[in-house]
C-alpha cells in the first residue's frame, strides 16, 4: 500500500513557504478469507429398503478436505441399520415403515453441514403359493363342519383356504400346511369343489 505527504517549512524573514513531498509504502497483512461452504450431495429420499434384505447407501459430499466425519445430528434411522464415520449407511432392516433423521459432516478443516433425509423400508413381497394336496380329499355329503389340512409351499400368516371362491375360516400352520374348516353348508350337494389358497399383498396372489 503506497502512501504520500506533504512537509512544509515556512521562513517568516523572508516570507516563503517551502514544501516537499514524501512518499513511503505501508505493509498491512491480508485479512483471512470466508471459507467456501459445503454440501451434501446425496438425494433424499434415500433407496427404500425391503425388510431382511442387506441395505447400503455411501454418502456423498462437496468437500475434499478429508477426513470426512459423518453422524446423525437428529433423529433415528430404521431399525438395523446404522451411519459409520466414513458416511457407510447399511445393516439389513428388521421392521417396515418410515423414518426421517438428520446427517451433520464435518470436515478436515472444521466445516459443518447438516441435510435431513427420510428413508422408507418396505415389507417383502409374499410368495405366490402353491398347492400339492388336501386331506382329507374327499368330504361325505351331509357332513358336519370338516376341517382339512393343506400341504403345498409359499403359505404365510394372513394365506387363506378357499372353497369354489369362498374364504373359508383358515389357520396358518407353517410355510408348507395351513388347515382350514370347510362348514357344513357347502357339504350339502354333491359334486367336485375346487380348493385354492390365497396370500395377500405385496406379493401373494393365488
Amino acid at each position: 500500500l503506497f502512501r504520500s505527504a506533504l512537509d512544509t517549512t515556512p521562513d517568516a524573514a523572508a516570507g516563503t513557504l517551502t514544501a516537499e513531498t514524501t512518499h513511503f509504502s505501508v505493509v498491512a497483512p491480508a485479512l483471512p478469507t470466508t471459507s467456501s461452504p459445503i454440501f451434501i450431495t446425496t438425494k433424499s429420499p434415500l433407496p427404500a429398503g425391503v425388510v431382511g434384505t442387506p441395505y447400503a447407501v455411501q454418502l456423498a459430499s462437496t468437500s475434499t478436505s478429508t477426513p470426512l466425519v459423518w453422524s446423525i445430528a437428529m433423529g433415528a434411522l430404521p431399525a438395523g441399520l446404522s451411519l459409520d464415520a466414513a458416511g457407510s449407511l447399511a445393516g439389513t432392516p428388521t421392521a417396515a415403515g418410515s423414518k426421517s433423521f438428520t446427517v451433520r459432516l464435518v470436515d478436515a478443516t472444521a466445516r459443518k453441514v447438516e441435510k435431513a433425509f427420510a428413508l422408507t423400508i418396505t415389507a417383502p413381497a409374499n410368495p405366490t403359493p402353491t398347492l400339492t394336496m388336501v386331506d382329507p380329499s374327499s368330504i361325505d355329503q351331509g357332513s358336519v363342519d370338516t376341517t382339512v389340512v393343506l400341504t403345498g409351499t409359499g403359505f404365510v400368516n394372513g394365506s387363506l383356504a378357499r372353497w369354489n371362491g369362498a374364504n373359508l375360516a383358515t389357520t396358518y400352520l407353517s410355510a408348507t400346511q395351513l388347515s382350514a374348516v370347510v362348514p357344513s353348508q357347502y357339504l350339502t350337494s354333491p359334486g367336485a369343489f375346487p380348493i385354492t389358497v390365497w396370500s395377500p399383498a405385496p406379493g401373494g396372489g393365488l
